[in-house]
């Protein structure tokens, strides 16, 4: 079982959407007005205590403007970044769960609230675990899927994250054009907290 989650969670690094980028408080008709510099600043002025689970032990410390990606080569270089060695991805374990049960006469609620958890790693440890399950081929499908994403003409930034204990650097992809923050491996990767309500007769054992 261990094998099979750790395999669905690397699939996970490249597709999650920036949720801790996502405005909590802008509906989708104003998402579009929203800049990464507006998406950065919120991410590094939010209290940790508003988010659960690890993500309240992630802190963004600063974020440096680094230029354009103005050719072919420029964006090779940069993906070669991305996926060098020493960079930085996420790697997600099983969730934290926590349920409240409440039972009115024959029937139960059960309100069910599911946190993240998740470890910062390398590339190269994460490239040590896929091989392991299987997944040899996984920073190729990443190269192709990143060659896909980012394009000539982006933005890119370095980042400083904070998170229990350690610092860690990552590049960012930006553009306003293309809602802000494109691509970012540690911040853009975290899952936030899901609630879940289970209703049902409760079974009387007598």
């Amino acid at each position: 079982m261990k094998s099979t989650y750790k395999k669905r969670s690397l699939c996970l690094i490249l597709f999650v959407v920036c949720f801790l980028y996502a405005n909590r408080s802008i509906s989708q008709d104003t998402l579009a007005y929203f800049t990464w510099q507006k998406q950065l600043n919120d991410v590094k002025n939010t209290p940790r205590k508003v988010n659960e689970g690890d993500a309240s032990h992630l802190k963004l410390i600063n974020y440096t403007y680094k230029g354009v990606i103005k050719s072919a080569i420029d964006k090779e270089e940069i993906i070669d970044s991305l996926l060098s060695f020493d960079a930085p991805v996420v790697m997600h374990l099983p969730p934290i769960i926590r349920a409240d049960t409440t039972i009115t006469g024959d029937f139960c609620v059960i309100q069910e609230k599911s946190f993240p958890k998740f470890e910062i790693i390398t590339i190269r440890k994460m490239m040590e675990i896929a091989e392991t399950i299987g997944e040899e081929n996984l920073v190729i499908q990443m190269r192709q899927q990143l060659g896909q994403l980012i394009q000539v003409g982006f933005e890119y930034l370095e980042l400083e994250w904070y998170y229990k204990g350690a610092t860690f650097n990552s590049l960012g992809i930006v553009s306003n054009e293309n809602g802000g923050v494109v691509y970012e491996p540690v911040g853009g990767n975290i899952i936030m907290g899901t609630k879940n309500t289970i209703e049902g007769q409760r079974i009387n054992s007598e």
